[in-house]
C-alpha cells in the first residue's frame, strides 16, 4: 500500500497583533508537540520568526531572548528541521514593559516588498544572520536551507531572488495553490496555481520550471462543501480540548461582505492542527485526497490539546507516513 507522505511545519511565532507571552504562545506548546513527535517519532519543520528575536536582542530583553534560543536548540537536539521565516513588521514593534508583551498592529510594512529594496536586504540578512548563528550555536554543520515568507507574502519574487540566491537558499514553502488574500497586510495570488505537489522554478515560484533552480514546497488545502458544512454542524462539537494555548490577539480578519447564498459556496482551509478544526473531516480530506504528499501547516500558539491527539491519530494511520522537506530532497 502506497502511504500519503505527510510533512509537519510550524511557524514559530507569537500573535502577530497583540504578542502575547513568550511562555503560553511559544515555549509551553513548542515543548508540549515535540514531546508528542518524539513518543510518535515524527520529524517536523519549524520555520522561525527570527525578526522577533532580533527586536528582543535590541531591546536588551536577555532573559526572554535566552529562553527563546534554547527552546529552538531544543528543537535541534530533537532533531527536527529549524528554517527561515520572516515577518518586517517586527520592525515597527512597539514593546509594553508593564505586561511584556508586543504590540504589533502596524502592518505597514507587513510585507518585505513594502520596504525599499535597500531596506528589504538588510532585514534579510539580520534574519539569516542572527538565526545561522543561533542555530550554530548548537550544530555547526546545520545549513539553512528552506524559507517560509512572512504571511505567505512570496510576491513579487524578484525581491526574495537574489536574496535567496545570496545565502543559498533554493528551497521556498509559501505557496498555497488556489489561495488568493489581498488585504492592509497580506497580498498574494495564488488563485489560479493549481501545482501542487513539489516542483522547480525559475524566477516566480507559481510558474513550474523543469530547469529552474528553486524548489517549491506548496502548502496544501482541502475544499469543504455544503455536504460538509451540513455534517459538521450536526455531528462536530466543540470541546474545551480546542482552546488554543497561546494568550495573543490575532491579526483582525478583512471583513468582506457576505451574501446568504455565501453560506452554500464551497470553502478552501489549510491543512492544518490550528484552533477549532474538524479533525474527522480533515483526516478523511487527507486520505480521499489522491495526493502523495500533504503539507501542514500550525503554530504553536493556535495548538491545542486537541492537535495533539490528532497528531496521535494521523501517526497511527496505516496509510500516512511523517517526513520533512529534506526526506524529499534527498
Amino acid at each position: 500500500m502506497k502511504k500519503i507522505k505527510l510533512v509537519l511545519t510550524f511557524d514559530y511565532e507569537l500573535f502577530l497583533r497583540k504578542s502575547g507571552t513568550i511562555d503560553e504562545c511559544l515555549i509551553k506548546p513548542t515543548r508540549l508537540i515535540l514531546k508528542n513527535l518524539k513518543k510518535n517519532r515524527i520529524s517536523a519543520v519549524f520555520f522561525i520568526d527570527i525578526l522577533h528575536l532580533y527586536r528582543l536582542k535590541k531591546s536588551c530583553l536577555n532573559h526572554q531572548y535566552d529562553l527563546v534560543v534554547q527552546n529552538i536548540h531544543e528543537i535541534l537536539k530533537e532533531g527536527h528541521m529549524v528554517e527561515l521565516h520572516i515577518h518586517p513588521h517586527w520592525l515597527d514593534a512597539s514593546f509594553d514593559k508593564e505586561n511584556q508583551t508586543w504590540d504589533l498592529s502596524n502592518y505597514s510594512n507587513y510585507q518585505l516588498s513594502s520596504l525599499s529594496n535597500k531596506d528589504a536586504s538588510n532585514c534579510f540578512r539580520i534574519g539569516y544572520n542572527l538565526l545561522d548563528k543561533i542555530i550554530k550555536e548548537h550544530n555547526p554543520n546545520y545549513e539553512i536551507s528552506f524559507f517560509r515568507a512572512g504571511g505567505l507574502c512570496i510576491q513579487p519574487f524578484k525581491i526574495f531572488e537574489p536574496l535567496l540566491r545570496e545565502f543559498k537558499i533554493y528551497n521556498d514553502c509559501s505557496v498555497a495553490p488556489g489561495m488568493f488574500s489581498n488585504s492592509d497586510s497580506h497580498n498574494y495570488d495564488f488563485s489560479n496555481h493549481k501545482r501542487l505537489t513539489p516542483y522547480k522554478f525559475k524566477d516566480n515560484p507559481i510558474n513550474e520550471d523543469v530547469f529552474g533552480e528553486f524548489m517549491e514546497f506548496p502548502i496544501n488545502t482541502y475544499q469543504v462543501d455544503l455536504s460538509d458544512k451540513i455534517k459538521s454542524k450536526l455531528f462536530y462539537k466543540k470541546s474545551s480540548r480546542n482552546v488554543v494555548f497561546g494568550d495573543g490577539v490575532s491579526m483582525a480578519p478583512k471583513k468582506e461582505k457576505r451574501s446568504f447564498y455565501d453560506k452554500f459556496k464551497k470553502v478552501k482551509y489549510f491543512y492544518s492542527l490550528d484552533g477549532d478544526y474538524n479533525e474527522a473531516l480533515m483526516i478523511k480530506k487527507i486520505q480521499s485526497s489522491k495526493m502523495d504528499i500533504i503539507t501542514i501547516i500550525s503554530h504553536p500558539k493556535l495548538m491545542s490539546f486537541s492537535s495533539l491527539s490528532t497528531i496521535d491519530k494521523m501517526a497511527s494511520n496505516n496509510f500516512f507516513e511523517f517526513v520533512t522537506y529534506k526526506d524529499l530532497v534527498n
